[in-house]
């Protein structure tokens, strides 16, 4: 939860979001992170074009090598491509 959020649990039990102004906030903006990265797009980790999956926990995230799983990695070692080595992925893939 943002540190400028507030949570109020009602007597029914439900928890409701509020930002700084006092204004109702959904769930989604309060569970999004500001990550650079972004799932389904094309990254460089340690010289291999990667393709970015769901992220996972503390900054960790799913990666694949065409189609095939990678495993866990970083999100600050995946390095953003140039459209060139990207059409080159596709194209081999």
């Amino acid at each position: 939860m943002k540190g400028t959020t507030v949570q109020v649990i009602k007597s029914t039990g439900q928890k409701v979001f509020r930002n700084a102004k006092g204004n109702f906030i959904s769930m989604k903006q309060v569970n999004r992170t500001n990550s650079p990265v972004r799932a389904g797009s094309l990254y460089d980790y340690k010289g291999t074009t990667v393709r970015a999956g769901a992220a996972f926990q503390r900054g960790a995230r799913l990666v694949s090598v065409h189609g095939d799983l990678h495993g866990l990695v970083k999100e600050k070692d995946l390095a953003p491509i140039n459209k060139r080595r990207v059409n080159a992925y596709l194209d081999n893939s």
